[in-house]
């Protein structure tokens, strides 16, 4: 083989792992800068005032209920 391909290849192996060593670390710094990272917020709960609309509904039908039940039983005692 020539001598300068002999160097040059000497060069090219050397410089490989002088550019891949600071690559190692800065690539570990960024994984960890990533990882360190606050996750966003949720997102909005867009149904919340159909839901509480609803929970309402239902607590509204259950007092009605309540007054037809009560309603009932007023007229079965006053029939016997």
């Amino acid at each position: 083989m020539h001598p300068f391909f002999l160097c040059y290849s000497e060069f090219m192996q050397k410089s490989i792992f002088s550019v891949r060593l600071p690559l190692l670390p800065l690539a570990a710094v960024a994984c960890l800068m990533l990882a360190a990272c606050k996750p966003s917020e949720p997102p909005p709960d867009i149904i919340k005032p159909q839901r509480q609309a609803m929970e309402k509904a239902r607590a509204v039908g259950d007092v009605m209920q309540n007054g037809v039940n009560n309603a009932d039983r007023k007229i079965d005692e006053e029939s016997k």
